[in-house]
């Protein structure tokens, strides 16, 4: 019976362990498409706005000052790749430099979007897209090193709770476990952890907070 119960234990780590590989693979084929239309070959500077000689917006916008190619000359679209940044290494270079103006406290929650401002040629979006990032831009040091005592608080009740907690209440904790960890990995490149009415931000923290009460209740029990 042990026997049994090994081979289907094992049966079941392989089972799992394929479809996270066939997930992942589609995931990267789908990362590769569409492809940059390499017949694409207007200016970024275009605009459907009447211009007028005095608005600099409409020939060098600010969103694109930095990393500009010389003369604003046309350079076609660069495909993704699997390990790319999209521009964000530039955003959160960007953004550390901005928050350290205000490093103990930052600029204010809620300020992410007005106190980062996007001058990157190589990126496009209205948040650095880090979480930690965007934290201590808003929150400074101070508000950083509270989100990540919060966050290694909940990891190592996870991994508690992963040992301890009934058998039945296995699959549930490692599921919390798991959302907890992907969450975790996303917030190294979306500024959403703080996000309120975001379905990810949501579903990140109630995983988070239910493995913990697993734990809790195991502890108290």
């Amino acid at each position: 019976v042990p026997a049994a119960a090994s081979v289907r234990g094992t049966r079941a780590v392989l089972g799992v362990a394929a479809a996270a590989a066939l997930v992942l693979t589609a995931g990267l084929l789908l990362a590769a498409i569409p492809d940059p239309n390499p017949n694409y070959n207007r200016s970024a500077s275009d605009s459907t706005t009447r211009c007028t000689r005095n608005d600099a917006q409409c020939f060098l916008r600010l969103e694109d000052e930095l990393g500009r190619p010389p003369d604003g000359r046309y350079e076609p679209p660069k495909g993704r790749s699997v390990l790319g940044s999209s521009g964000r290494r530039d955003a959160w270079e960007s953004a550390a430099r901005r928050g350290a103006q205000r490093p103990v406290a930052g600029f204010g929650f809620a300020t992410e979007s007005r106190a980062f401002v996007d001058r990157l040629y190589s990126f496009q979006g209205g948040v650095p897209e880090n979480s930690f990032i965007g934290v201590f831009l808003q929150l400074g040091v101070l508000g950083a090193a509270l989100l990540v005592g919060l966050l290694g608080s909940l990891l190592a009740a996870a991994a508690r709770a992963l040992r301890t907690v009934e058998r039945d209440a296995r699959p549930l904790a490692a599921a919390c476990a798991a959302v907890l960890l992907a969450g975790l990995a996303l917030a190294l490149t979306q500024s959403y952890l703080y996000a309120a009415g975001n379905t990810a931000t949501l579903s990140m923290w109630i995983c988070a907070f239910l493995v913990t009460s697993l734990q809790a209740g195991r502890a108290t029990g």
